[in-house]
């Protein structure tokens, strides 16, 4: 009786630890119901979508290809399929070649954080990601995610978290759209990142008129951005500070002077 007992429980040992072995597994989930670039990161889904910016990369699913001596910057957006709102992590390998795999400084959004549930908020996030190849390469990205009230350290064996910024995109006049999004109904700007900028009025000097974008909102007009040059006031001369700037602006109506859609968490 002791024996039988004995061999079930191994059993139930082994079963238990291959659940387990499931459950934090990080592996490609190819069914009917979801696509290749999908991943089942425990029992947490995400999406991966990479775009080109116009550089010269072959992009295969999930990996950029990159030709030795070429620097070239992606879209990387992040899905959340989840119900549930969670971590996440950008994790990259070479699996050819040598070179560099950063995050542009001015990024959307961070290639770590909480992402929301799906369709709820902000539930897909984009990251700009800046490829530079020493030799021909080629760069696979996946996504580690977790729990929200876990921490997020555990990286996919082979592969490393992106976590260092690439200072050298001074391009002001792409579309910011792509990469800042409105986080709620009420429009409050989802980035993460602070170094949004974008130049207007346009000049071909890229020094001249930049601003940092703070948000936008969808009107009867069109999108508005609001954004603020460089500079600093106290909270007495706040009032009077913005009339200063608004009456300096070389097309007024073009701009926001107030709103109340969006909330500052940063001084």
């Amino acid at each position: 009786m002791f024996k039988r007992i004995k061999r079930t429980s191994l059993v139930l040992g082994i079963a238990l630890t291959v659940i387990l072995g499931m459950s934090y597994g990080t592996f490609i989930f190819t069914t009917n119901s979801y696509r290749s670039t999908e991943m089942l990161v425990g029992n947490l889904t995400y999406g991966i979508e990479i775009t080109s910016t116009g550089g010269s990369e072959t992009i295969n699913g999930t990996s950029v290809s990159l030709t030795s001596g070429k620097t070239s910057t992606v879209l990387l957006k992040i899905t959340s399929l989840n119900k549930i709102i969670s971590k996440y992590g950008v994790d990259y390998k070479m699996s050819r070649g040598t070179g560099s795999v950063k995050y542009a400084s001015n990024t959307g959004w961070l290639p770590t954080g909480k992402i929301n549930e799906n369709n709820v908020g902000t539930y897909e996030k984009v990251i700009k990601v800046v490829i530079s190849a020493t030799t021909d390469v080629t760069v696979d990205f996946t996504v580690t995610g977790g729990y929200s009230t876990n921490d997020l350290t555990e990286v996919k064996e082979g592969y490393t978290r992106l976590t260092e910024i690439y200072d050298g995109i001074v391009d002001y006049k792409e579309d910011l759209k792509t990469i800042i999004s409105k986080e709620t109904t009420n429009n409050i700007y989802g980035g993460e990142a602070i170094n949004n900028y974008l130049q207007y009025p346009t000049n071909t000097d890229t020094t001249k008129n930049i601003w940092r974008v703070l948000g936008y909102y969808n009107s009867v007009d069109g999108i508005k951005a609001v954004s603020n040059q460089a500079s600093t006031t106290t909270q007495g001369n706040i009032s009077s500070s913005l009339t200063s700037f608004y009456n300096t602006l070389e097309k007024q109506e073009d701009y926001v002077l107030e709103t109340n859609k969006f909330n500052c968490t940063n001084t």
